[in-house]
């Protein structure tokens, strides 16, 4: 384990869709990831996403809770919808405001984890960076390299930093934060009993969540207590809507 601030080097890949190209960039985890092909076609579940936001008009809003590098938040920025970005990771964050320059957008990026609480505490950062965690088993499961560096992060609910005025406006929520989907969850609480049109988009990782300490009948039971309904979607996460 190691403490270090130093920021890693970014490669610019383009990628192609319906809708125009867009930039993105990735550190040197994601880029291999990609077997280095700098310009691709966008990915099947982040085009999906894209769709689904295009039947709310431009006035809405598209709210990534763990938006990593911006694989989802960048496309639906270049629609033209507002987007606000919750994502700790320094290198992330950066990579989020460096795509916001070159492709031209405004996403209001927030360096901040969701929870249940506000308080200041340490995340998990391995070396490939979304599986970034507050757990540290969670942090390094799948990885071979079983290295990581401790980030000090502010903790803060949805509902203590999101204008309440743009309730009504927020149309579609992703969620993926490594298992702690349950805690974002929690800390949402007046906007899910106040909000009457609004999908939310949850990583369905059974492992991931249960070594956080939480269970999906958990979320289930708690979306369905507040209005939600469970909605088909083609890929292994699960949509609710209300």
């Amino acid at each position: 384990m190691e403490s270090s601030k130093t920021m890693k080097q970014l490669f610019e890949h383009t990628f192609n869709s319906e809708d125009g190209s867009y930039k993105l960039y990735f550190t040197e985890y994601f880029h291999k990831a990609y077997n280095y092909p700098f310009v691709m076609n966008e990915i099947y579940n982040y085009r999906q996403m894209k769709n689904y936001m295009k039947r709310f008009d431009k006035s809405s809003i598209f709210v990534d809770i763990g938006a990593n590098s911006g694989l989802s938040a960048v496309p639906i920025a270049c629609l033209g919808y507002k987007v606000i970005a919750f994502e700790p990771v320094d290198v992330n964050c950066e990579a989020l405001k460096k795509a916001c320059e070159t492709n031209n957008v405004s996403i209001d990026v927030r360096q901040c984890a969701l929870s249940n609480r506000n308080e200041i505490s340490k995340i998990c950062v391995p070396y490939a960076e979304d599986n970034t965690s507050l757990n540290e088993a969670v942090a390094v499961s799948n990885l071979q390299n079983k290295d990581f560096s401790m980030q000090d992060v502010e903790l803060c609910t949805f509902d203590s930093c999101v204008n309440i005025a743009d309730f009504e406006k927020i149309k579609f929520v992703k969620i993926d934060v490594q298992g702690f989907e349950y805690p974002v969850l929690l800390g949402m609480n007046s906007f899910l009993e106040q909000t009457k049109n609004c999908s939310i988009l949850i990583e369905w990782d059974d492992k991931h969540t249960s070594s956080a300490g939480f269970s999906l009948n958990d979320i289930h039971n708690f979306l369905t207590s507040k209005g939600f309904t469970q909605q088909s979607w083609d890929q292994g996460d699960r949509l609710y809507a209300k």
